[in-house]
């Protein structure tokens, strides 16, 4: 028997993790950073175990090589319904919706369909609210845009049995202009989410606006009906999802970038402190001190901040911090310090 055989895509494995790792490495990194049992560190370890659970997921997504659409000459069978066949000649329409950017292709059988497993009152109720069907293809994992599954069931439902075979063997999946796409969106996410980290970095009223939208954008997802607004909807859930995003890069690019002041500042310290007592009053080129205090890559693009002055009785090391709020670098607390 001809079949066509529908896979579950990569992408959405590796789009799972991809959006967990910023969690991941910012929960990480407050574990690391921060006291046992702050509460910091707490919110780490909260973070870490929540969206940790991500990459399991998104890995057995990516390793699952079961078919999970199987179209053929009979019918259509989706595994993720749980339920048996449907046949061709059991079909009286099949429509694409989408809900929350999710498609679904749904099905409408007529009365000799009975399905193996029947859903509760609750799903029947609110599939018929969502105007889906008791039988709904989920295309979202699988390698195949809806439009071009659709057409296919559509005109195997209409064939001659004795022609579906022929059709099955002669169909191939659009993917190029898919994959494309999916790049293209990647991209521009990537690029709108440098844009906003690198406004809310004018400011702290510049990111307080941001999670302000975030919020509003949220409170309108869960207490407004906007299924029949389907492009406002997907709007205020990007806005939510960047807001996300935002928050955990902003987070984790200010405790980056103090901590590599920080230990910056300790090294070039301790440097300026071995020149002193064979020098004695002379005081050291800065330059040549930050070469020589061993600073790794990173390091050195954000010593580059840091500003050497000579006082009367010693020196000092001020900065900025991204704020452009201006630090002192207190030797003997070993940190900076707000002026």
């Amino acid at each position: 028997m001809a079949e066509l055989k529908l896979y579950k895509t990569a992408w959405k494995g590796l789009k799972i993790i991809v959006m967990c790792s910023p969690f991941i490495v910012a929960g990480t990194w407050m574990i690391l950073s921060e006291a046992s049992g702050s509460f910091p560190n707490i919110m780490g370890w909260l973070s870490v175990c929540f969206f940790g659970l991500g990459v399991p997921v998104g890995l057995l997504s990516i390793l699952d090589r079961r078919p999970q659409i199987i179209v053929s000459e009979k019918g259509v069978w989706d595994r993720t319904t749980k339920q048996n066949r449907i046949n061709w000649e059991q079909i009286v329409d099949a429509y694409i919706l989408n809900i929350s950017g999710q498609a679904f292709i749904c099905i409408a059988s007529d009365d000799t369909f009975v399905p193996k497993k029947r859903s509760f009152g609750w799903a029947r109720n609110m599939n018929k609210k969502l105007g889906a069907q008791n039988l709904n293809l989920n295309i979202g994992p699988v390698n195949i845009g809806a439009e071009q599954l659709l057409q296919l069931m559509h005109e195997l439902r209409k064939a001659d049995e004795k022609d579906r075979a022929k059709i099955i063997r002669s169909f191939r999946v659009e993917r190029p202009g898919l994959v494309f796409s999916r790049l293209a969106r990647v991209l521009l996410y990537i690029a709108i989410s440098i844009a906003l980290l690198l406004f809310s970095f004018t400011g702290l009223a510049a990111f307080m606006a941001f999670m302000l939208v975030m919020g509003l954008a949220a409170v309108a997802l869960r207490f407004l009906n906007l299924d029949n607004k389907p492009q406002l909807k997907k709007a205020a859930e990007l806005m939510v999802w960047f807001g996300l995003f935002n928050m955990v890069l902003f987070l984790a690019t200010a405790k980056a970038h103090d901590y590599l002041l920080q230990s910056a500042a300790q090294k070039i310290t301790l440097q300026i402190e071995d020149f002193q007592p064979q020098h004695g009053a002379n005081q050291p080129d800065f330059d040549s001190v930050k070469e020589s205090a061993d600073l790794n890559l990173l390091e050195a693009i954000v010593a580059d901040r840091i500003q050497y002055r000579a006082t009367e009785e010693s020196y000092e090391l001020k900065t900025v911090n991204l704020f452009n709020k201006p630090r002192t670098f207190n030797p003997v607390a070993n940190s900076w310090e707000k002026e």
